[in-house]
């Protein structure tokens, strides 16, 4: 799952969204409780203009627990250390 996962963060960075999109694809079918990987592909979804599919993965990922909630709370956090 990881080797999927990590392949799907670097296309993505270099615009292979496609090839992106297929790896976390694979990624999910592995462990579809990853609440990351549903979240990037939601990223490339949208790049993709996969608005509908996009808005999935995002409702998934704030289910399972990482969504922009969570990622607030860490800014936060973050922030507050000295």
């Amino acid at each position: 799952m990881l080797k999927f996962f990590s392949r799907g963060v670097s296309l993505d960075v270099l615009g292979e969204y496609q090839r992106a999109k297929s790896d976390y694809d694979e990624a999910i079918r592995l462990d579809p409780d990853d609440g990351v990987a549903c979240y990037n592909r939601a990223i490339v979804h949208t790049r993709l203009g996969m608005d509908r599919e996009a808005q999935t993965d995002a409702d998934r990922a704030d289910g399972l627990g990482f969504g922009p909630s969570l990622l607030e709370v860490a800014m936060n956090a973050a922030r507050a250390e000295p």
